[in-house]
């Protein structure tokens, strides 16, 4: 998380410069449960962010970047202790990975899939997109295979990029939609010679443990990413969140020997649009008493 990069120049027979590229040297593993940065394990303590990924947002603040905009709202995010951020299913402009590493962020890369808009949630979204990336035996065409090789050599040499999702809450096993994730981690093996953490999708487990022992037995992963919104859009208050993260991780730890580190990829997301729903059907208003937490658990 303080990082020291270095320059390697290319030149020509005439001592000329004829290309530049700026590195680091890092590990970054997964071992007993833990995330290892350099060898040591390290707590990462962040955010999913649409803002710099995405959008007019986007454009405005990572190409013009006025008055250093980005780099400025990243060193605040630093002061504010965070230090890992999961682009959701995006990639950064040059200038964004070249900030990441100067900065010491611990970055996950997440692919996308061809989009097919379709009026459903994200993950029926990316598995309607698959169409494009595998045949229908979950075979990984050509063409996509080369895509994933030339994104993977694209940020290569970038430090900050530490581990990997292959999209955003993919929960289908048995069919089609768990090969090609397992096909594509195998593609992500063969080639990245760091051997970074890898998840199949950033939100692939249920906060409920209720897939947890079928993706044990079907998926090849580093990690675990739930997406465990308690506490905010899902009728369950603050003091919920504990008992459902201890809850995930004793089920968890049950099934992985080793255990297996765990991102909540997501949570703690308050929209005007959630807001009708947010207390039913556990209580109706929020003057409403405190219902018996054990109780609705068990």
């Amino acid at each position: 998380e303080s990082p020291f990069l270095y320059m390697l120049t290319l030149r020509n027979a005439r001592g000329e410069i004829t290309g530049a590229q700026r590195f680091g040297m890092r590990t970054f593993e997964v071992k007993n449960g833990d995330f290892l940065l350099n060898g040591i394990p390290v707590m990462l303590r962040g955010l999913t962010t649409g803002l710099i990924e995405r959008g007019r947002n986007r454009a405005y603040l990572m190409n013009v970047n006025p008055g250093n905009a980005f780099r400025r709202y990243l060193q605040r995010l630093k002061e504010l202790n965070v230090n890992h951020m999961r682009l959701h299913t995006a990639r950064t402009t040059p200038i964004g990975y070249d900030l990441f590493d100067e900065l010491g962020f611990i970055i996950t890369d997440e692919i996308d899939y061809p989009l097919t808009m379709l009026p459903n949630r994200a993950d029926e979204i990316a598995i309607a997109g698959m169409e494009e990336a595998s045949f229908q035996d979950g075979t990984l065409k050509p063409d996509y295979v080369a895509r994933l090789k030339k994104r993977i050599w694209e940020i290569y040499s970038h430090p900050s990029i530490c581990t990997f999702s292959f999209g955003n809450e993919i929960r289908n096993v048995q069919d089609r939609t768990g090969r090609v994730l397992n096909n594509t981690y195998k593609v992500y093996r063969s080639i990245d010679k760091q051997s970074r953490p890898c998840t199949l999708s950033s939100g692939r487990y249920r906060k409920d443990t209720t897939n947890l022992r079928e993706l044990r037995e079907s998926d090849t992963t580093d990690y675990i990413d739930p997406h465990d919104y308690s506490g905010s859009i899902n009728s369950s208050p603050l003091a919920y969140v504990e008992t459902a993260a201890r809850q995930f991780i004793q089920a968890m730890k049950k099934l992985y020997d080793p255990p297996l580190p765990i991102i909540n990829g997501e949570t703690v997301y308050y929209a005007s649009h959630y807001y009708p729903g947010l207390y039913n059907p556990v209580w109706k208003q929020e003057s409403d008493r405190q219902p018996d937490w054990d109780v609705l658990e068990s």
